[in-house]
């Protein structure tokens, strides 16, 4: 799923999608997806 929004941030942002941004982004991507994993109950 993080392919995808960094592809929508691409074609959105054409010229100023830029190395820093898509690293901002994926960053902040992956911490959050971190944070609803650690949040999730355990599967039984």
């Amino acid at each position: 799923m993080g392919e995808i929004l960094l592809e929508v941030l691409q074609k959105l942002l054409g010229e100023e999608y830029t190395p820093e941004v898509e690293e901002a982004w994926a960053s902040a991507y992956q911490m959050l997806a971190e944070k609803i994993w650690q949040a999730m109950p355990p599967e039984n």
